[in-house]
């Protein structure tokens, strides 16, 4: 075998060798891309998941927050009744005051009346 032979036989095995070499490198990339993808689905899954969980625990609270809202609405609507009726409660009772000052003030008026005409009556007889 010549030189140029030779030379040419070692270009073509380092050509196969970088042929070779470049396909070891594509299947390893290919390899690492499909990795990569397999762990970037398992992460959107257990994000989804999470997504799912804090969807519900928003839900599950805004029920609550409604209940809770819909029990201090009806407590406020109780003690809105409850004052309506403790103001009508002392209307009543401070209109039954005046009648009753009313009624004082004219029982006295009477005998206030009835002790003047019985003094002038004294002093009369």
């Amino acid at each position: 075998m010549t030189d140029r032979e030779k030379i040419l036989e070692v270009k073509l095995n380092v050509e196969e060798m970088k042929r070779e070499n470049a396909e070891r490198r594509a299947v390893e990339l290919e390899m690492r891309l499909r990795q990569s993808n397999a762990d970037n689905i398992q992460r959107t899954m257990e994000f989804n998941a999470h997504v799912a969980q804090l969807q519900k625990q928003l839900h599950d609270a805004e029920q609550a927050t409604s209940r809770t809202l819909g029990d201090k609405e009806r407590e406020i609507a109780n003690l809105l009744r409850q004052l309506d009726r403790t103001r009508q409660q002392h209307e009543i009772a401070s209109i039954d005051h005046q009648v009753e000052i009313l009624r004082l003030e004219r029982n006295l008026l009477a005998a206030t009346r009835g002790a003047h005409n019985g003094t002038s009556d004294c002093n009369n007889g």
